[in-house]
C-alpha cells in the first residue's frame, strides 16, 4: 500500500515542472517500505508545498530535479537532514544557496550525544544526586534562550 501511494504521488508530481523557484527549499527522504525503499520529498518551504517526490535518497535524482529549476540562483537556502548526498547535490546545483540542517535532526543528534555522555558518566562514577542533576540539565539545552531563568543562563 505504501509503495502504491508513493508511486501515485510521484507520478502526479512528476508531470509538474517546477514553475517558480522558491527562496527556501527543503529536502528529506522518507521510507516507503520500512528501511528498504526510500523516496525524497523536495519542498517549497516558502509556501509549505511539496514540489516533487523523486525515487531513492541519492544525489543523482535530486540533482536532476534541481537542474530543472528555471531560476536556480533565486534559491537562498536549502534545509536538509544532514544526509551527505543531499549536501553534495545542493552544492553542485545551487552553489549560492546556504545549506541549513533542519532543527528536528539537529536536536536528535544533540540528544543522542547527550545520552552517550550521560550513560558514560552515570556508570558508577557519579553519585545519585549528581546524575539526576545532569539528566535535568539536558532539557535546559532544549529551551529557547528567552525562556531560561537567570540560573539556567
Amino acid at each position: 500500500m505504501r509503495r502504491c501511494v508513493a508511486e501515485e504521488i510521484g507520478q502526479r508530481l512528476a508531470v509538474l515542472e517546477p514553475n517558480e523557484t522558491p527562496e527556501l527549499m527543503g529536502l528529506d527522504e522518507f521510507s516507503v517500505r520500512k528501511g528498504r525503499l526510500f523516496h525524497t520529498a523536495i519542498c517549497n518551504l516558502t509556501d509549505r508545498t511539496v514540489m516533487a517526490v523523486v525515487e531513492g535518497q541519492g544525489k543523482q535524482k535530486v540533482e536532476e530535479y534541481l537542474d530543472k529549476l528555471k531560476q536556480s540562483d533565486a534559491v537562498k537556502a536549502v534545509s536538509i537532514d544532514m544526509h551527505e548526498p543531499f549536501r553534495q547535490a545542493v552544492q553542485m546545483c545551487l552553489p549560492q544557496a546556504k545549506v541549513v540542517v533542519d532543527k528536528f535532526h539537529l536536536i536528535r543528534h544533540v540528544n543522542d550525544a547527550l545520552d552517550k555522555v550521560w550513560s558514560r558518566l552515570q556508570g558508577g562514577r557519579w553519585k545519585e544526586g549528581k546524575s539526576r542533576e545532569l539528566f535535568k540539565r539536558r532539557f535546559t539545552l532544549l529551551k529557547r534562550a528567552e525562556n531560561l531563568t537567570d540560573r539556567e543562563h
